[in-house]
């Protein structure tokens, strides 16, 4: 009996022992080097998640995408001089693109923005005879100009465009940023407020781009921008290719359909279609295709200016067209002259016809 009682208590020692252990194995701290191994892998975790953060945030949109340069244009005062009249016009200091907007750059926005509650009343073609709305054509047909997109796709592809960029959008209705050319839209758009104090891209107004086109009022009106002579000079400076020295020095700066031969203004050059961006010569500010290539659409109505000195001036308040300017590769040289004025409904839209850009500086 006293043996069994020995072998209970000594069981029930060995039990404590045993929880007592337990116990304090589990309510033990981690060491050090567990802690600096908890520590790390938080630490790199954390690193991780920020650094992955940090360069999709960083990434840019616009990488690989060429001949989005922009040119910055001192102002100053000159006489905006067309066939029918002129004034004087102080300018302010702007940007202004170095080359006609392509059709990569186009389409690159444009799938943004119709990710971005944006639309669009035409999907925009690449150069004047290549796909439309598809994606850019390797390897360089994607370098051609956009075209086949009417003024109101302009101004909405700018917001745009500003937007991806981080900048202020330009163009407004009721302090509303415009996202839609689409016909039912047309009314808002027509009655879009331009911003002219916010950072965004935007059209150049008719005064800036005449200003960069004629090298700040230096070159004449009928001269093509950056051309040596007069568009139909008929004189032959150089005799050995037989044609008038206006289409030489037209050639060197222009695409361009037909030219005057002293006969016919519908001379052919045996220019088809549209050319990639920057293949001629560049104007005197080294801007490239003011004359020829696309017609470029512009801010302003159109309408006849005005007899007194303006300053930024921006055209009237309202109207039936849009000024359009450089001529394009289907037209005549002498569309390209620097003080030649033309204009289309903001609702048309058409093979020769695209865009430049402009900003503030």
């Amino acid at each position: 009996m006293k043996n069994n009682f020995i072998l209970l208590l000594l069981i029930i020692v060995i039990t404590i022992v045993i929880i007592a252990t337990a116990c304090i194995t589990t309510t033990q701290p981690p060491d050090d080097d567990d802690k600096s191994e908890s520590s790390t892998s938080s630490e790199s975790s954390a690193s991780s998640e920020s650094s992955a953060s940090s360069e999709s945030s960083s990434i840019d949109p616009f990488a690989g995408i060429l001949y989005r340069d922009m040119i910055s244009v001192t102002g100053g005062e000159y006489i905006q001089t067309e066939q029918f009249g002129s004034f004087s016009h102080t300018i302010s200091d702007f940007q202004i693109g170095k080359y006609e907007v392509t059709y990569e750059l186009w389409y690159t926005v444009r799938q943004w923005a119709i990710s971005n509650s944006y639309y669009f009343a035409n999907q925009g073609t690449e150069g004047s005879a290549g796909n439309t709305g598809n994606p850019p054509s390797e390897p360089t047909a994607k370098y051609e100009p956009v075209t086949l997109i009417n003024w109101r796709d302009a101004i909405v592809w700018c917001n745009a465009y500003s937007e991806l960029s981080g900048l202020t959008p330009v163009y407004n209705y009721s302090s509303a940023v415009i996202k839609d050319s689409r016909d039912s839209n047309s009314v808002i758009c027509d009655a879009a407020e331009c911003n002219l104090s916010a950072n965004g891209y935007r059209l150049p107004t008719e005064g800036e781009w005449q200003y960069a086109a004629s090298n700040k009022g230096g070159t004449a009106y009928n001269y093509l921008s950056g051309a040596t002579t007069y568009n139909n000079d008929l004189s032959d400076i150089n005799p050995a290719n037989g044609f008038p020295d206006g289409k030489d020095a037209n050639d060197l700066a222009a695409v361009y359909g037909y030219y005057w031969d002293g006969v016919s203004t519908f001379t052919e050059t045996g220019v088809t279609k549209t050319a990639i961006v920057g293949t001629k010569n560049a104007n005197q500010l080294v801007i490239f295709d003011m004359s020829g290539n696309v017609f470029e659409w512009c801010w302003d109505w159109f309408w006849t200016w005005p007899a007194t000195p303006q300053t930024n001036y921006i055209g009237p308040s309202s109207g039936t067209s849009r000024v359009n300017r450089s001529g394009g590769w289907a037209n005549r040289s002498e569309y390209g002259a620097v003080g030649v004025r033309t204009d289309h409904t903001p609702d048309t839209e058409y093979s020769f016809t695209g865009i430049r850009v402009a900003k503030n500086n």
